[in-house]
This record gives structure tokens, sequence and C-alpha cells, in this order.
């Protein structure tokens, strides 16, 4: 984490024919007990990327937090890399930009067009990608198209999660929804008080 000191969990597992087992909980409650115990380590925070598959294990334990502004980030970069991949698949089915070329049109003039075009079609697969998505929806998200140093850059726009905060915690309820945007999901646990609540 950005401001504190923390241990950062990963690659942890249960093999599937000890799932429920309490084998898991028991590693963790090890790890943080650990953790707390030794000086040397001086740290506040567990961290961990969870799969979505495994975040109704986590959330079951009331300490552990979403790091909601890391999520934001995901999110984002999610819908860029779904957004340019359709892009490709459009362009390289045919979709042309067109503008006539002669003299007297300058190149700035192009260059806006193109960008024009390209803008629409951002648009145009963003609304889709909202569609399936009905928490960018909820949020009132935009997308916009960028371009530095001539190169395109995808910002999703007004994804604040701290005022969005209810609603992206209801949506987190489904799995499905988690599994859609094809994330891990970046959890936190504060070391006190974990320890106090379990070992104390």
């Amino acid at each position: 984490m950005k401001s504190y000191p923390a241990l950062f969990l990963t690659r942890f597992a249960i093999d599937q024919r000890y799932h429920n087992s309490g084998i898991g909980k028991a590693i963790l409650n090890d790890i943080i007990k650990n953790a707390y115990e030794n000086k040397e380590i001086a740290s506040r925070f567990l961290f961990l990327d969870a799969y979505p598959e495994s975040i109704s294990w986590y959330l079951g334990n009331p300490l552990f937090t979403i790091l909601y502004t890391d999520m934001a980030e995901r999110i984002e970069k999610c819908c860029e890399t779904r957004i340019i991949k359709e892009l490709n698949i459009r362009l390289n089915k045919g979709y042309k930009i067109e503008y006539e070329s002669n003299n007297e049109v300058a190149i700035d003039s192009l260059k806006k067009n193109c960008e024009n075009i390209l803008n629409a079609h951002v648009s145009n697969i963003f609304k889709d990608l909202a569609c399936a998505n009905p928490l960018l929806k909820d949020c009132r998200s935009k997308i916009k198209l960028n371009f530095e140093n001539n190169r395109p850059q995808i910002k999703l726009e007004n994804f604040k999660t701290q005022q969005n905060l209810p609603t992206i915690h209801d949506w987190f309820k489904e799995k499905k929804n988690i599994l859609n945007f094809d994330i891990t999901i970046p959890l936190y646990i504060d070391i006190n008080k974990f320890y106090e609540a379990v070992f104390k």
C-alpha cells in the first residue's frame, strides 16, 4: 500500500480436495499471527489480490476490506483493453476511416477528422460494454479518448469510488458481476485489528 507498510500475500491457495476444511482459514490466521508477533516485520496491513471465484471467501470475514481506489484503476484498465480489442476487430473487418485527400486540406484537419471517427467508435463500443456491465451505467461513467504524443489513451471518467461506494458494494455481492469484468480484487486487512479479534 502506498502510505503504510504492508505485507503482500501472493499465490495463496488450497488444494480443491481440502476446500471447506478450515485449512485456508488456519493458514491465514497463522500468517497474521506471525506478522503481528514478529516485530522485525513491522507491517500494519496485509494486502492480497483475490480471484473473482474466491472473493466471497475473503469477504466472509468482515475485517477484509476492498481497496476501492486500486479496483477503479483495474476496471479502467479492463475497459481500455476490451475497447482496444473490439476497435481492432472492427478495423480488421473493414470499417473504413474515409476522408478526401487533396492538397488544400490541412493535415491538422485530417488528423482531427480521424480522431473524431475513432472517438465515435470508442463511444459506441463503450455503450455496449456498459450494457453488459451495469456498474458503469450506475456510476454514470464516461469514456474519453485522448491523444498524447500521437498515441491514443482511453480513460474511464466519473467512476468515483467514494461517491458510488454503496452502488459498488451492492454490485460486488453478485459473483457473476465480478467474473464479467475479469479482474482480480485488491483486498487488505488491518493486522492489529485481526489479531485482536482472533487471538485476544
